[in-house]
């Protein structure tokens, strides 16, 4: 019997080895990337945004139109439902305060990033600000297109931060796309006031605020040595 128990309790320790060796064998050949180590978090982005939105604004050059810290109304009418839960109304919309912002902020990260997805803090704000400056259909797209262009990446320009997007921004030196995005931002600034004119009075307060954008990130000497 106790035979019997010895060759047991020594079977179950070669099954145990052999299982644990397959495991090993599986990792070495799929390296398992845990794309939710280095969670970014939207939170942090919200207090450089409100920094430098101011409160309601209808100025006429802005093709934007009425705005309210950075949200123009027709974003508001259009995502009031999703993002607040509530019809769109003009009360609700001229009192939209600081946490109604953040929450308008994190629709928009969620949908830059995957759904926070992007393993890097600096390039989840990088393309949240540009679907914020832009919306997020032509900041997505343009991201897209500076990745087929700049790194090859081969993606469809379909607008939607998707697992194929989010796999090959996080494959990627994070400082050098992070430079590639404040270039590329400066230079549809540039782009944008070249074909109309009336938006040159907005240049000088875009470019300030990228500025300091890259200055957050330590980005600030190459910010300096592009907008020459």
């Amino acid at each position: 019997m106790k035979r019997y128990l010895i060759i047991i309790i020594l079977l179950i320790a070669i099954v145990l080895i052999v299982k644990m060796s397959e495991k090993e064998k599986i990792k070495g050949n799929c390296p398992q990337i845990n794309i939710y180590a280095n969670m970014t978090d939207y939170k942090l982005y919200v207090p450089f945004v409100l920094g430098w939105e101011g409160g309601v604004s209808n100025h006429v050059a802005d093709t934007g139109g009425l705005t309210n810290k950075g949200i123009t109304y027709g974003t508001y009418k259009s995502l009031c439902k999703q993002v607040y839960g509530c019809e769109p109304s003009s009360n609700h919309f001229y009192g939209l305060d600081s946490d109604s912002v953040g929450l308008m902020i994190r629709y928009f990260w969620n949908k830059s990033t995957g759904n926070n997805r992007i393993g890097s803090q600096k390039i989840a704000e990088a393309i949240t600000s540009w679907a914020w400056g832009s919306g997020t259909y032509y900041g997505l797209k343009w991201f897209q297109e500076m990745l087929n262009k700049e790194y090859n990446a081969g993606l469809q320009v379909d607008a939607q931060i998707g697992i194929l997007t989010v796999n090959f921004i996080n494959g990627l030196d994070q400082d050098d796309l992070f430079r590639m995005c404040i270039k590329y931002r400066r230079d549809r600034f540039i782009a944008i006031c070249k074909n109309n004119k009336s938006q040159y009075e907005f240049l000088v307060g875009w470019l300030n605020r990228l500025r300091e954008f890259a200055e957050r990130h330590g980005e600030l000497e190459y910010f300096n040595s592009i907008n020459v």
